[in-house]
């Protein structure tokens, strides 16, 4: 009986699913890579939108989507972006037809700043789309969530490929002047291994988010709870939204000390407003949510960060962990590095594969005249 061999198996799995989808992952790794540092990109390229050198009282984010839906009456507000920065801008997202833009209100004053931008348009905008969607909708964002979990296989198929299980040295070593191929190899294994466990954390953080409603269920599934149903606001005839002052009047009510930060909006007349919040005394995610129904500020659900189930600590953990907002610059700076390493290991591992396609082609050619 043939005794069969993993290692051979898993080598062909890691090489082919390189070759093939390597590039897509260097264009999702490296734009993700870029937009760890998106706010301080969009500060230092944009200052008139995103500087405010005004003094006095700020206008409240009430008062922001009030200035942006009345300057853009055709557009629909999608949310709003509350700057934690003191000289810092709000940043509404808004949609026109299919068109995603962006618009700035000055928090001292409430004065439009730099009018209606298209998000393709901004650089950091165009990475966002590029990173979550491929800038192809919908479809784009399922092949990007597929891509991560075969950047999970590629991950853990170079764990188990590493030759420095039990030869640590010689798993770590570059051998500089030796001939390219070996210090091609040496360059794959070394950046493999240094960046494989923060890149599969990334990679399975990132298909999650993507796959969102189903591996909710799974998590909860694992702690024999059922999920939080789906929060719809209760639609009555002749019944209006109301003004969005007045819901997020009693968000803040709901949490007196916390802080605001974000304000999602509804697209549909039985949305739900979501109002993100940071809690006082809450570290790492730090964040929570408070959801209303749009005609009567019912609060419907309210997670504080400070009293979550296990369950709902594994969701809430999601983004931060995917983006590495939760331990300050050295973090963020190692999550960009890590980003980074799929173009070094792509290249590395393309150049290895194309030179032992060359010497298998050669061996076939060399058989084919002894013939």
């Amino acid at each position: 009986m043939m005794k069969f061999k993993v290692r051979p198996v898993v080598f062909a799995l890691h090489q082919w699913t390189g070759v093939v989808l390597g590039l897509l992952l260097v264009v999702i790794c490296v734009s993700g890579s870029v937009l760890v540092f998106s706010e301080e990109i969009n500060r230092t390229l944009h200052p008139q939108w995103t500087h405010s050198k005004l003094q006095g009282a700020r206008i409240s984010p009430a008062a922001a989507i009030h200035t942006l839906r009345t300057t853009f009456a055709e557009s629909q507000v999608l949310s709003l972006r509350v700057p934690l920065e003191p000289d810092g801008t709000y940043m509404g997202v808004l949609v026109s037809g299919k068109r995603l833009q962006v618009g700035f209100v000055d928090p001292r004053g409430g004065a439009l700043m730099g009018g209606r931008i298209d998000v393709l348009s901004v650089p950091i905008g165009f990475l966002l789309l590029l990173h979550t969607s491929l800038l192809a909708g919908a479809v784009g964002g399922l092949m990007v969530g597929m891509a991560g979990i075969l950047l999970i296989v590629l991950g853990l198929s170079g764990l188990v490929l590493w030759p420095g299980w039990g030869r640590w040295r010689q798993g770590v070593r570059v051998r500089w002047g030796s001939p390219s191929r070996l210090v091609n190899y040496d360059l794959h294994k070394v950046s493999g291994i240094l960046s494989a466990v923060l890149l599969v954390l990334i990679a399975l953080t990132g298909s999650a988010l993507v796959f969102h409603d189903l591996v909710e269920e799974w998590v909860y599934g694992l702690f024999a709870q059922k999920p939080p149903p789906h929060l719809v606001s209760t639609v009555r005839p002749g019944l209006k939204p109301l003004e969005i002052a007045r819901v997020l009047e009693r968000a803040q009510a709901a949490v007196p000390q916390a802080t605001v930060t974000n304000v999602s909006l509804p697209t549909r007349p039985q949305g739900v407003v979501y109002v993100t919040m940071r809690w006082p005394q809450a570290e790492g995610a730090g964040q929570g949510t408070v959801a209303l129904d749009q005609y009567t500020a019912t609060v419907l659900r309210m997670d504080n960060p400070l009293r979550l189930t296990p369950p709902e600590q594994v969701m809430n953990w999601l983004y931060p962990l995917h983006v590495g907002n939760f331990a300050g610059l050295p973090m963020r700076i190692l999550y960009a590095a890590a980003g980074l390493a799929p173009a070094l290991l792509f290249w590395t591992g393309f150049v290895l594969w194309l030179d032992r396609l060359k010497k298998r082609l050669g061996r076939r050619a060399v058989a084919a005249h002894s013939k």
